[in-house]
């Protein structure tokens, strides 16, 4: 039996929340080059721990042919003058604090440019222009997620036929993470962090990035689950060819719990809070086709949420240069290699 996805919500009059934008109001615009903000094409298809769990040091997810393992770091600590371990970057904080890096990278100037990324009043003026609150508790929260982005290492494995494999290897996301505090005119605290951002990791986000709508991940803050369901969507639906569509069971070898539920051990819990978050994302992303029943999710072609003509204008980029498009080449890794390659981060990142 196919479950009832509301795609196109009607006026309820509702008060829209002041720490995020309404699913009508968006639906009801196009999104501007302002709104647009970019992914790393691995994220959208291996999403990050929903939520922090004392004690983990690694994550590793698989999503067909890809699998991302991160590993948290170390930092030094100006307070108790000692160097700490980190975690792995989690939660919807997480997610922010990568779309305003990503944002960065992609229209700086040049690389150099892209590698240095300001995380003090350019954060703090992204986080207002979106409603974030960027005070107390979710100040320290996007602060610590920050810290955790900087200094965590990735590795990302590509799978293909005949049993041929490639790894990305990305020594860490940072070369360096800076931060102090400073007061402003009314002796408040204000954080102010750096990052420089790694080139190989900076080189792949400027040429394979992803578009993505700033103001429905920001609509879908308090839901981390339904921000990754929509940033799949928005990604894997445009890419679909078969005019039946493609069929992902919910659990299984290639299901969606190994992509979205690493942190639910129930498949019963899974199918349950997967349906939840479809339903949310959906609301951000009204033009997805898509069907889903008790088995899995059937996927079909769909406009990109964020169309062509904006996600690659060159008015959004100061370099001037078109993303390119990510496509799987004819030399794609395969299954059988004798051994395990070492491949720059500006190998194709499959879809």
């Amino acid at each position: 039996m196919a479950h009832e996805l509301t795609k196109n919500p009607k006026h309820t009059g509702k008060r829209v929340s002041k720490n995020k934008l309404d699913a009508e109001y968006l639906i009801l615009s196009e999104p501007t080059t302002e709104d647009i903000t970019f992914s790393h094409p691995v994220f959208v298809q291996c999403g990050l721990p929903l939520r922090h769990k004392k004690g983990r040091r690694e994550w590793l997810v698989e999503h067909g042919d890809l699998s991302l393992h991160i590993q948290a770091g170390v930092v030094a600590e100006g307070r108790s003058r000692t160097l700490v371990n980190t975690d792995i970057p989690s939660g919807s904080a997480a997610r922010i604090g990568f779309s305003h890096i990503h944002n960065h990278i992609i229209r700086a100037a040049s690389l150099d440019e892209a590698c240095n990324v300001d995380l003090g009043q350019s954060f703090r003026s992204y986080c207002e222009k979106y409603r974030i609150p960027v005070g107390g508790k979710n100040s320290r929260s996007i602060s610590r997620e920050i810290v955790n982005i900087g200094q965590a290492k990735m590795t990302i494995g590509l799978f293909g036929e005949k049993s041929r494999a490639k790894t990305i290897n990305v020594p860490q996301i940072a070369d360096n993470v800076d931060f102090w505090i400073e007061r402003d005119d009314r002796q408040a605290a204000i954080w102010n962090p750096s990052l420089t951002i790694n080139p190989r990791y900076a080189e792949t986000v400027r040429e394979r990035g992803v578009p993505e709508d700033m103001r429905a991940l920001i609509g879908l803050y308090e839901n981390t689950g339904a921000m990754d369901v929509y940033k799949w969507l928005s990604y894997r639906c445009p890419r679909v060819s078969n005019p039946k569509g493609v069929f992902i069971p919910y659990v299984g070898k290639n299901g969606l719990h190994k992509s979205f539920g690493q942190s639910i051990a129930s498949s019963r819990k899974f199918k349950q809070s997967f349906i939840g978050w479809l339903k949310e994302a959906v609301r951000f992303y009204p033009d997805a086709n898509i069907r889903a029943d008790d088995n899995g999710l059937r996927i079909f072609y769909s406009q990109a949420p964020v169309p062509p003509e904006i996600s690659q204008s060159k008015s959004m980029f100061f370099n001037n240069k078109n993303l390119k498009r990510i496509d799987v080449r004819d030399d794609a890794p395969r299954k059988g290699d004798d051994n395990t390659e070492n491949i720059s981060l500006d190998d194709e990142i499959p879809h």
